[in-house]
């Protein structure tokens, strides 16, 4: 197989068998339209799954609902990482921990979002 570029195809060599031996015909695969649409499909994905900017960092937010004698209480803990998130709360909820969830924040790392205590 190989790219046509004038074309925008994908074709291929196919060799077959004629009354006089055996001959090779290029043979489309996909059209010029199809080609395109699957760009398209690569395009969206990209940008669907493409990593944050280094300055737009993420942290996850993991918060659950714990049970014991005195009642229930929220609880928060923050993770770099989603995986650690889901992992942590998963096993809190296998604890009896209730409402578990991960929430994705951004970090702003800007000087115009810093607050200064010594002011």
């Amino acid at each position: 197989m190989y790219f046509d570029k004038e074309r925008n195809e994908v074709r291929t060599i196919a060799t077959h068998s004629t009354f006089g031996g055996l001959a090779d015909t290029n043979v489309l695969v996909l059209s010029s339209e199809q080609v395109e649409a699957i760009k398209l499909v690569i395009d969206r994905y990209n940008e669907k799954h493409k990593k944050p900017k280094q300055d737009m960092q993420r942290v996850y937010i993991a918060e659950y609902t714990t049970h014991d004698d005195y009642g229930s209480l929220r609880e928060t803990d923050v993770f770099s990482e989603e995986i650690d998130a889901w992992a942590f709360v998963l096993k809190q909820r296998d604890e009896g921990a209730t409402d578990i969830s991960v929430k994705p924040r951004l970090v702003y790392l800007d000087k115009d979002r810093t607050v200064s205590f010594n002011e």
